[in-house]
């Protein structure tokens, strides 16, 4: 009887056959830590991509106020994040091998350190300055040649980071202060702070921005992922994304001093920026590399 054949390969999945990326992101691990917001998409895009290894790490769980802003849903709350969206993700990709571990960096570090050590990328997208602090300190100690990725956003997702520690023996304090302020922010909000809202009953404080204008910053971070594997960045780099003049202004923001004077303005539309990122006088990681200059 005829038939027609449908190929379910990752070749064809990833590339239609005629993607020479494909062979090269099959081959490759990837280690993301923090599995919220902003690492959640970067996961899901990378999976996409073709990826032939994700392993996944967080210790937390999906609440309802998670859900506007993440790829899983409802039925996903209660959840640690990673274990949930690995399994969807094995579910969607089975060609691919997706792994989960539920714990934070510091366990991590202390469990499971031949994992980092071994990994192709490590995207560490936790939001938490104490934690990606130590996975600094952890890095510029082993002195490992493969990139590192950190990413963040700004206020209301008005602009967003990825910095890429490359071969050159730099580090996230490069440009970060030991309190985690970046020398160079983008917006400034001169009026009410960055018009955070309280949350009723509980005193925390949120930013009512959604998936959309998250997803400029999601995708300037996978696509900096995608540069780290597919040519591993021989000097550190920071990729920087921007959202529209019309929108920062809607929010009551600006542009700081800092930013207009580098790199100036634009009077319309979203921009990307690329930075160099290591500094010679960085107290984290200079003494190493001069030492090992010398």
């Amino acid at each position: 009887m005829r038939t027609h054949v449908h190929r379910a390969d990752a070749d064809w999945v990833h590339g239609r056959g005629q993607d020479p990326r494909t062979r090269c992101l099959l081959g490759a691990t990837v280690v993301i830590i923090g599995c919220g917001s902003v690492g959640a998409p970067v996961a899901c895009a990378l999976a996409q991509a073709g990826v032939g290894r994700i392993v996944m790490v967080d210790p937390e769980t999906l609440g309802w106020p998670n859900v506007s802003r993440h790829p899983l849903g409802a039925a996903d709350v209660g959840r640690n994040k990673a274990e949930a969206l690995a399994q969807r993700l094995q579910i969607d990709y089975p060609h691919l091998t997706v792994e989960h571990r539920p714990c934070d960096l510091h366990q991590l570090i202390a469990q499971d350190e031949d994992l980092l050590a071994a990994t192709d990328l490590i995207v560490a997208a936790t939001g938490n300055w104490v934690a990606e602090s130590a996975l600094n300190r952890w890095h510029v100690a082993q002195g490992r040649p493969r990139p590192i990725l950190y990413g963040w956003t700004e206020a209301h997702a008005c602009a967003g980071h990825a910095v890429a520690v490359g071969a050159d023996g730099g580090c996230l304090q490069c440009h970060i202060g030991r309190t985690g302020v970046p020398d160079l922010t983008v917006i400034d909000w001169p009026e009410g702070g960055d018009a955070s809202l309280e949350e009723p009953a509980c005193g925390a404080h949120y930013q009512p921005y959604g998936p959309v204008e998250l997803a400029y910053v999601t995708a300037m971070i996978a696509d900096a992922a995608m540069d780290c594997l597919l040519d591993p960045p021989a000097q550190s780099f920071n990729r920087v994304f921007v959202a529209s003049p019309r929108r920062v202004a809607a929010l009551g923001g600006r542009l700081t001093e800092g930013w207009r004077s580098a790199f100036g303005t634009v009077a319309q539309g979203v921009r990307t920026v690329d930075r160099a990122w290591t500094s010679t006088a960085c107290a984290a990681c200079g003494a190493k590399r001069s030492d090992e200059a010398a």
